[in-house]
C-alpha cells in the first residue's frame, strides 16, 4: 500500500508541476533539463537563425539529443529516428 501511495504522490506532484500544458518538450520540462523560459528562448533563436528548436536545445543549451528524442517519441507516439545521412529520403516526403 505504501508503494502505491508513493507512486501516486510522485504522479500528482508531476501533474501539478506540468499543469494542463502539453507540448513536445514536456519530458524535458519534467526532467528539469530545461525551463519553459529556455524553451521559449530556443524558439526565438530558432526562428531568428532558421534552426529547429531541437537543434538549438542540443547545441546551445546542451540538452542531450537522446532526451530530445525521448521527448519527441512521447509527444508524437512514434519512434524518433535521427538523421544519419546514410538513410535515403523518399523524394515525395
Amino acid at each position: 500500500m505504501r508503494e502505491i501511495a508513493d507512486t501516486l504522490a510522485v504522479a500528482i506532484q508531476n501533474h501539478k508541476k506540468m499543469g494542463a500544458r502539453r507540448s513536445k518538450y514536456d519530458h524535458l520540462l519534467l526532467k528539469e533539463l530545461v525551463t519553459e523560459e529556455r524553451v521559449e528562448e530556443a524558439q526565438r533563436i530558432g526562428h531568428d537563425e532558421d534552426m529547429s528548436v531541437e537543434l538549438v536545445l542540443a547545441t546551445r543549451f546542451n540538452v542531450p539529443r537522446a532526451e530530445i528524442a525521448t521527448a519527441l517519441t512521447q509527444f508524437f507516439r512514434c519512434e524518433c529516428v535521427g538523421f544519419d545521412g546514410a538513410t535515403p529520403v523518399v523524394p515525395h516526403l
